[in-house]
């Protein structure tokens, strides 16, 4: 690379950092904004009670992987709890969210056009959606960065000591979110398996009828791999794998990590999320069937170049109408989008082999870019009607996800004796991370930490579009068009649409708590209530909080006495009853039972708790939002 190459990338990689501040600016603009005292109060008095000595799976349960408990208990530990740290620790996530997204949209497209499709994550970064610390955006993060380590490893001769520290981060993932992050584990072992070791013995072999591996490597554009450092990488994945299971063994026993997070977590998935996020079966079947003619058609092709484009369109355009006939009514948008798309891409991949003429060209680009015009003129025109989590910007993640799967077929079988292992990689990869978020809580709500996936299964899309100079128009026309709908969706707090908005905003303006905001009376009753606490109950005495709603641990410096935490269906598997067992084991003498919830479904969630709390305990104070309960001797189960 010239002089003059150097100064191209160090401006393409200026614009990339300023779309991060960007991404950065906004998030401490929302933190202004919104509050959620439920969510927050989780993250922060878990790691509160990490911070104090406790030990997760072992002193108290929780369904969900450790590491972003203990990076917010270690920020305890250095500064102390503050609401402020927290807020800075989003937005350095925001920024870095930006930047490493960037360094694999690269891989797909360069110049200018991967810049533009990094513009929507100034407003979709996931802390610009939601505001405080989560393990959603962790762990895309760190996928994130443990993919940019691969591709460093995999493109550049590094130390050994370097590319096996690499390989190492890749078990972090697994440690922020178990249903992303082991899955994530064992697509990079199987990558760097075929890669390191397998793949060059096929080519090897097969070398003469595929016409050499030089060849292949020229027509790619990229060096060869670095077998050495892909090997050493892999090391590092088998030494951190290793590492984290004797680490969870000797802090808390594999069987306890065991039972809370897959056991009692698994047990605990309602069946409408498994719904909302596979959404019809039938779809993702038929579109898998497509996604096998197409590879079988590009196989045939290889063997009979002269095939008519229009017949393999035709076969498409009737499994798509036999498929819409028996949809449910609510698909229909989302197939007429897949088809749309698919076809505008496929369009462009016969324009580009065969040099058609140029209205082929232009209707695929309008095919292309069609859904997302459609989602920003409606997103801005009429975003305003849209007040729940379902807004239109969300129903491009499944069109998008079925093309990504057809294009990714389309290449799969170059793409497994090339030398590019991360344009090969990415497809499969973004597709089966997405899919797998959504078990959470379906594509609605599970989208708001990954959308770096969607930008990389658009720049993947895109790849095959290089040299054409429609490509650009392409990415920034996707790019425009998304950053308009993300604005009123962010600008809306769509995603947040869980807690209530209403009434006058609230913000705390001492305290560790500075400068946390909300909507309505919850944060000036939560004030009442912390004096109240101070004036009345000693701090020795165990105070259990129900449903357990606000950040009352990390602020007050007490200790929840119970092994329970936040009394909702995912993290409490315990019955009222077991709950009140153990509150009297531990001698609680009081319970702080809040009426008034900013999330008014944890009420419904933690149903029966208030009502048999009430039966052996009084009530001794009725403050705004909450009601203050007393029992002075509480006896002990296993007392005579």
């Amino acid at each position: 690379m010239g002089e003059r190459g150097v100064w191209r990338q160090a401006l393409l990689w200026l614009a990339v950092c300023v779309l991060g501040f960007g991404a950065g600016a906004v998030h401490q603009w929302q933190t202004g904004r919104v509050g959620v005292l439920g969510d927050y109060a989780y993250i922060v008095d878990t790691a509160w009670r990490i911070a104090q000595g406790e030990v997760m799976y072992r002193d108290f349960g929780l369904p969900h992987s450790p590491l972003t408990f203990h990076v917010q208990a270690t920020l305890i530990k250095v500064f102390g709890f503050s609401y402020g740290v927290t807020a800075w620790y989003c937005t350095v996530v925001n920024v870095g969210y930006v930047l490493l997204t960037y360094g694999l949209v690269r891989v797909s497209v360069s110049g200018w056009s991967g810049v533009a499709l990094c513009v929507p994550l100034v407003w979709l970064a996931p802390h610009c959606i939601y505001p405080h610390p989560f393990y959603d955006p962790d762990v895309c993060l760190l996928v994130l960065l443990n993919l940019n380590l691969l591709q460093w490893v995999a493109t550049r001769r590094v130390g050994a000591v370097v590319a096996f520290l690499g390989g190492v981060t890749t078990v972090l993932p697994a440690l922020a979110k178990q249903n992303v992050g082991y899955p994530y584990v064992v697509l990079v072992v199987g990558v760097v398996v075929w890669w390191g070791w397998l793949r060059g013995r096929w080519v090897g072999a097969g070398a003469g009828s595929r016409g050499g591996g030089e060849g292949e490597s020229k027509e790619e554009g990229t060096a060869e791999l670095d077998v050495v450092g892909l090997r050493w990488f892999g090391a590092g994945v088998v030494a951190g794998v290793v590492g984290a299971a004797v680490w969870l063994e000797l802090i808390c026993g594999l069987g306890n990590y065991w039972r809370w997070v897959f056991a009692s977590a698994s047990r605990r998935v309602p069946d409408w999320i498994v719904k909302s996020a596979y959404k019809s079966y039938l779809m993702w079947f038929v579109w898998f069937c497509l996604s096998a003619l197409a590879l079988s058609w590009w196989l045939w092709q290889r063997e009979r170049p002269a095939i008519k484009p229009f017949l393999v369109m035709g076969v498409a355009l009737v499994f798509w109408f036999i498929a819409l006939i028996v949809a449910t009514q609510r698909d229909y948008l989302l197939w007429s989008w897949s088809a749309v798309l698919v076809l505008g891409w496929w369009g462009w991949q016969q324009g580009r082999l065969m040099n058609t003429s140029s209205w082929l060209g232009l209707t695929s680009l309008a095919f292309l870019l069609g859904p997302f015009v459609a989602i920003g003129l409606t997103a801005g025109l009429v975003g305003h009607f849209f007040t729940t989590a379902y807004h239109p910007v969300l129903f491009l993640w499944i069109p998008l996800m079925i093309l990504t799967v057809l294009a990714g077929l389309w290449h799969l079988p170059s793409a497994l004796f090339s030398s590019r292992l991360m344009w090969a990689l990415l497809p499969w990869l973004t597709v089966i991370l997405t899919f797998l978020s959504f078990l959470s809580q379906g594509y609605i709500n599970s989208s708001y930490g990954i959308w770096a996936f969607f930008v990389l299964m658009v720049a993947y899309v895109a790849s095959p579009l290089t040299g054409n100079p429609r490509q650009p128009l392409v990415c920034w026309g996707v790019a425009i068009t998304l950053t308009l709908a993300a604005v009123p969706y962010v600008q809306r707090n769509n995603r947040l649409c869980y807690i209530d908005q209403q009434g006058k905003v609230q913000k705390i303006t001492s305290g560790p708590l500075f400068g946390f905001t909300s909507y309505g009376p919850y944060l000036d009753n939560f004030t009442e209530l912390l004096d109240f606490v101070a004036d009345h109950i000693p701090k020795a005495e165990p105070v259990v909080c129900i449903p357990h709603e606000d950040p009352f641990y990390a602020v007050t410096g007490r200790r929840s006495p119970l092994p329970m935490f936040i009394f909702d269906r995912t993290s409490n598997p315990f019955p009222p009853e077991r709950v009140l067992e153990e509150a009297e084991r531990r001698q609680v003498k009081w319970v702080i039972v809040k009426r008034i919830l900013q999330f008014g479904s944890l009420a419904g969630e933690a149903k029966g708790l208030p009502e048999v709390f009430s039966e052996k305990y009084s009530r001794v104070a009725r403050l705004k939002g909450y009601d203050i309960l007393y029992r002075s001797a509480p006896a002990q189960v296993d007392s005579p």
